[in-house]
């Protein structure tokens, strides 16, 4: 008490510090723990298979991890998914390419067509097929700097998901453009 009234100036800087410290903290606790259970309740809606591999820091893993995991004793089915950057519509989007069994993996909230990644199928998630004006059985060229223009027809919309990205093709369409992916 007679340190505060000696320099109250000093006091007042302490007790505002403090202040300060606590509700940074209190902030960033909320924070996190808001987008960790929003990014788990994505996931445990999305998600069917029983594991995941990944990795972190925007690096694919190999295919030969893929390959190996399809002999592992117990293993059902293996679903691999490719980041894709194309462009359409004149906007670039970062999409999936799908190999194996999309329904096997996750659960695609359909909206409207039916769930086909395969031959020269795609899919468009809501907002992209809003953007872009499309809708099922249009057709979607596809271009990459470098790279054939590739031709693809719409067979299903589904609702918006961080997971699913803005659009999802066959991993044969991944092939040609996997020098950009």
């Amino acid at each position: 008490r007679t340190n505060a009234v000696r320099n109250p100036r000093r006091t007042a800087a302490t007790a505002f510090a403090l202040t300060l410290g606590l509700v940074l903290v209190a902030g960033i606790s909320v924070l996190g723990s808001s987008i960790k259970s929003s990014l788990g309740g994505v996931v445990d809606d999305t998600v069917r298979a029983d594991y995941l591999v990944t990795t972190f820091g925007g690096l694919m893993v190999p295919q030969p991890a893929a390959t190996a995991a399809a002999h592992v004793p117990g293993a059902g089915s293996v679903v691999t998914l490719h980041d894709l950057r194309v462009t359409f519509g004149g906007t670039q989007y970062d999409g999936t390419g799908v190999d194996g069994s999309l329904s096997d993996a996750v659960s695609v909230p359909l909206v409207q067509g039916r769930i086909d990644t395969a031959g020269n199928a795609v899919m468009l998630s809501k907002q992209t097929a809003s953007d872009a004006g499309l809708s099922v059985g249009d057709s979607v060229h596809f271009a990459a700097p470098g790279q054939t223009a590739i031709t693809e027809h719409v067979a299903g919309i589904y609702s918006d998901n961080q997971l699913l990205g803005p659009f999802l093709a066959n991993v044969a369409f991944f092939a040609v453009y996997e020098v950009v992916a």
